[in-house]
């Protein structure tokens, strides 16, 4: 990957490998800055730049082949769904309409990858990652895989008494046809929404 031809929030990419490294093998210092660089720098507010699909692409890689550090999953996860979130919020904005198609192509590539994680979830960490894969089903390419995930989401709910209203929640807004607006444009770019970002009610 070209990444001195690819931009980010803060201009060329040429820094983005070597974060992606370090949620493979760097210290936990360096993980959480490479975790804090895809939030701020790749998908700053939720905008996305040249860079982001290949590196949502990249991140699809490290949880594929199980190189990226445990303690950095969850966030990469996270990173994915807002990348999705971006994708469905964003569909009208003319400012990034020639990139979101080449997002949507990687978001929906990241699906099978990220759903043997909800599969094989810790307990404790089954809402946050179907939040963020519901985030992925909901883009038009993944909508074949909403009920899939629905049932998926109900069978999790049976075994979470303590959430179950998260859960069912959760599996109402994987099986919705309608699309989210998590990111409200302001002047043409993309702002924060208030309440909750990816309808499982976390």
């Amino acid at each position: 990957m070209d990444w001195d031809r690819l931009s980010h929030a803060y201009g060329w990419a040429t820094d983005t490998p070597g974060h992606l490294a370090a949620l493979e093998s760097g210290d936990a210092e360096a993980r959480e800055a490479a975790l804090d660089h895809l939030d701020m720098a790749v998908l700053h507010q939720g905008f996305p730049e040249t860079a982001t699909a290949p590196a949502v692409r990249a991140v699809t890689a490290l949880l594929a082949d199980r190189r990226a550090h445990p303690d950095s999953v969850e966030g990469l996860l996270e990173f994915l769904g807002d990348a999705a979130m971006s994708v469905t919020g964003l569909a009208d904005n003319r400012y990034v309409a020639e990139i979101l198609p080449d997002l949507a192509d990687a978001v929906a590539q990241a699906y099978p990858v990220v759903l043997p994680l909800l599969e094989a979830s810790p307990p404790d960490r089954a809402l946050f990652r179907a939040e963020n894969l519901v985030a992925l089903a909901r883009i038009p390419a993944l909508a074949d895989r909403r009920e899939e995930l629905a049932v998926l989401v109900l069978e999790w709910s049976e075994k979470d008494d303590g959430a179950q209203a998260e859960w069912v929640r959760c599996a109402g807004t994987a099986r919705s046809s309608s699309r989210t607006r998590d990111y409200r444009t302001a002047g043409g770019r993309a702002a924060d929404s208030q309440g909750s970002s990816k309808g499982c009610g976390r």
